[in-house]
């Protein structure tokens, strides 16, 4: 007859087997710790690299479509200013008006092209019209002597350039409804070199330069935004955000992501880690681009004006709990 193990038998077994059994089981864990760690941290690189690509690309689209309308301005610049004065300094204005009424129509990224003459009133005005342009008749056209774009434009030296910021259109001091986003690029016109003629004024559509920018970041359309300088939305997932500098909600970036703008603010591009998220931002400069399409046209001489605050930022914000729920 066996006799029963005794209690210090068992307890030694179970000491042997513990001390076998541990140093697997920490490498087994330290395996696992590695290997999440390993796919997380991988997650993470390619998650960092896909919001660099992408802001990137918001940004190039931008600045081509900022460069076509530069492109345009010069264009039509150049054509008035070598073609259409007579010798006296008259302008041709039928000459001018089918160009424009042309040009618009074909273009459709315009609502208003005009010629205003030295003391602010116009006289070529060619509207869009939803795709419906038409020609404005003399008794309808205005006086635009007190408008902040005809101050600075007919102030400028030959050859220099004005872009106004992007905000909402506004007709007869109240902001029109539906509210229209546009932009004003407009440039002095000189017979001669010393006396100023008038001023070219493109109105451009800006809901075509914001769904440009809405298709280029639709692979992170929930977390793209485009803002001024001053830190409101132009575009924003919530549309309910956007154009806080000239609605009543004045939402502005600070009340939800503090951290992130601070830094945003103050740099021209970068990607960091804040509290706020994973935050990856680029700046557009309208004055950079003009530069440098003004390049490409070797015979103009154009420059810009000293609209160095005028510039965009191109963020996105990846929340903690998709990007590093356990890195901060």
């Amino acid at each position: 007859m066996m006799k029963p193990q005794s209690a210090s038998s068992s307890i030694e077994w179970s000491k042997q087997f513990l001390f076998i059994l541990l140093p697997f089981a920490a490498i087994f864990a330290l395996g696992a710790y590695v290997h999440y760690y390993t796919n997380s941290e991988t997650d993470r690189v390619t998650l960092r690299t896909n919001e660099l690509l992408n802001v990137g690309l918001a940004r190039s689209v931008l600045n081509r479509d900022l460069s076509n309308v530069i492109s345009d301005l010069i264009f039509l610049a150049s054509y008035i200013d070598k073609q259409s004065f007579e010798a006296s300094g008259e302008l041709r204005k039928k000459q001018v008006e089918e160009l424009f009424f042309t040009f618009i129509k074909e273009k459709r990224l315009y609502d208003q092209v005009r010629y205003i003459d030295a003391q602010g009133l116009e006289k070529i005005r060619v509207n869009f019209g939803g795709g419906n342009p038409t020609l404005v008749s003399d008794r309808e056209l205005q006086d635009k002597s007190q408008r902040y774009y005809f101050v600075e434009t007919v102030a400028m030296a030959p050859g220099e350039i004005y872009i106004s910021p992007l905000d909402l259109n506004i007709e007869e001091g109240v902001i029109e409804q539906p509210i229209k986003p546009v932009m004003r690029f407009a440039v002095p016109i000189f017979a001669q070199r010393d006396r100023i003629q008038g001023i070219l004024v493109l109105n451009y559509l800006g809901e075509r330069l914001l769904s440009d920018f809405a298709r280029a970041g639709a692979n992170i359309a929930d977390h793209i935004h485009l803002l001024n300088k001053d830190g409101y939305w132009l575009n924003s997932p919530q549309n309910s955000h956007e154009w806080g500098f000239m609605l009543p909600h004045k939402k502005h970036i600070t009340e939800l992501y503090p951290a992130a703008w601070e830094l945003v603010s103050q740099s021209v591009s970068g990607q960091l880690e804040t509290s706020d998220g994973l935050i990856t931002y680029e700046t557009v400069t309208p004055r950079t681009v003009a530069s440098q399409t003004i390049r490409g046209y070797e015979q103009q001489q154009m420059t810009m004006s000293p609209l160095d605050e005028l510039r965009w930022k191109v963020v996105s914000r990846v929340p903690l709990d998709r990007y590093a729920p356990d890195f901060f």
